[in-house]
């Protein structure tokens, strides 16, 4: 038996959003009946559904429980109920959508079979002749397409060929995803992604030694992607390093004095100006400086490298965290704004309930003002009418402007009137007499028999002409009274 809280619940989620609201409630209703916390051992909660069609959260009436199939294993299933049911619409919606859900906890697994899928949906002959044929223009389909009906067909699927396992699947053999993050170092567009695992096999190979002239930069670490990547292959590269023979200014440290570039004539730094000395100073030519090594040594290289890997690898798990948190937020935030616009929807129902109700309620205390306010002046009239009869000895006052004589109400009995009364008395007792003689006198036999039908019949004349007397002398008394 479902309980008076859990119908008035039902009752307040079906009615925002849902477009057929008695079916749903006459259908889930029927179904709880025979199925929760028995039978089957449904329960009924609302919960966003995300459609795998059009992507859109809704917060949908879910029946959910565990099919017992044995002691070790039960099939836990899932019924939503969308809005447009249960009527197929023209986008194809309206039946429910039914899910098979393992318990891992528990060690169960799924199974797919022909009515199960790799997702867990389920899919039946009998769903799909709902979509075919349950439809708004014959609502006598309703008496097959429905939850009960549903609920039986899950049972006898589920029994016959167990979705649920105890046995753990293997390994997938699927590619393994992307990260959520993609990064390249090698040029501006940022449409590949770039896993940890292809980051650190990049970053563990050897850097390679030019045989020709001093070692070349470790090359930035390139992401592998089965996507095509369409920048030009001479923007992946690293830059050329550039040539002795043009001049290039290097940038300045600030930890030691700046070197020249290579072929160029040694400049002192200027300084603040001062006084020259007239000791003659021994000028000495320019001794060539020693060529500047453009090119980081190996040691410094794989410090380099190193870093830089550890670098991107925390920069990665910032990002990726941060992207988790973003994403946990960003659902929460869908489905507290999902409850938000229900409860909107319920209490602008409400509202407009209440307003009803208000007007009335005001129609109504100005229907009992009214009546408070004629039974006022008739109190008040009444007071002045009893005061006036106080006053009056030969009258009655029935309202403040009328009186009654109280000749005209009181007459003393006459003897004529007696007479009267006598007669209409005896008229009264013949008419019974003989209504008791011919047996119609408060449902008594009849007395007229075979044996005193001459007495009887002798008995009734007599009273005949007794009764036509006693009528004339009673329409004499009326004629002479006033």
């Amino acid at each position: 038996m479902v309980s008076q809280q859990v119908s008035n619940w039902l009752f307040n989620v079906i009615q925002p959003s849902y477009e057929h609201k008695e079916e749903v409630y006459a259908h889930v209703f029927q179904f709880l009946q025979l199925h929760l916390k028995k039978n089957l051992n449904f329960k009924v909660r609302t919960q966003i559904y995300t459609s795998s069609g059009s992507g859109e959260p809704n917060l949908l009436i879910n029946l959910f429980g565990t099919i017992q199939i044995n002691e070790q294993i039960g099939v836990p299933v899932e019924i939503w109920i969308p809005f447009p049911y249960p009527y197929v619409d023209y986008a194809n919606t309206g039946a429910p959508i039914v899910y098979i859900v393992p318990d891992h906890s528990k060690g169960w697994y799924l199974k797919p079979n022909n009515n199960v899928d790799t997702q867990g949906m389920f899919y039946h002959p009998y769903l799909t002749r709902w979509h075919r044929e349950c439809l708004r223009s014959s609502p006598d389909s309703l008496s097959i397409f429905n939850l009960v009906e549903l609920g039986n067909v899950i049972y006898q699927s589920v029994t016959t060929d167990c979705p649920i396992t105890l046995q753990s699947p293997g390994v997938s053999s699927t590619p393994q995803k992307p990260a959520k993050v993609p990064l390249d170092f090698n040029s501006n567009s940022a449409e590949q992604p770039l896993s940890f695992h292809q980051a650190n096999t990049d970053q563990s190979a050897g850097i390679p030694v030019q045989t020709t002239g001093p070692p070349l930069p470790a090359k930035p670490p390139k992401a592998q992607s089965d996507i095509q990547n369409s920048t030009p292959l001479k923007y992946q590269t690293p830059l050329p390093l550039p040539h002795d023979s043009g001049k290039f200014n290097y940038p300045e440290e600030r930890t030691s004095s700046p070197l020249p570039p290579l072929g160029c004539i040694n400049q002192q730094p200027r300084g603040s100006p001062t006084i020259s000395s007239p000791v003659p100073r021994t000028i000495t030519p320019p001794q060539p400086s020693p060529p500047v090594d453009l090119i980081d040594g190996e040691n410094q290289l794989a410090e380099t490298s190193t870093g830089n890997t550890n670098l991107s690898q925390e920069l990665y798990s910032k990002i990726n965290t941060f992207l988790g948190e973003e994403e946990t937020t960003i659902k929460d935030v869908n489905e507290k704004t999902m409850k938000i616009k229900v409860l909107y929807e319920q209490l602008n129902h409400y509202y407009s309930s209440a307003l009803k109700n208000s007007s009335f309620l005001d129609d109504i205390v100005s229907q009992l003002t009214s009546k408070v306010r004629d039974l006022t002046q008739l109190n008040q009239e009444l007071s002045v009418v009893n005061d006036l009869n106080h006053q009056l000895q030969d009258s009655v006052a029935i309202s403040s402007t009328k009186k009654i004589s109280l000749d005209e109400l009181v007459i003393a009995d006459s003897p004529m009137i007696d007479t009267l009364y006598k007669v209409s008395a005896e008229i009264n007792s013949i008419i019974d007499t003989i209504n008791l003689i011919s047996g119609n006198f408060h449902n008594e036999q009849e007395i007229v028999n075979e044996k005193n039908f001459d007495s009887c019949l002798k008995t009734t004349r007599k009273m005949g002409r007794e009764l036509f007397w006693l009528h004339f002398i009673k329409s004499e008394i009326q004629n002479k009274l006033p």
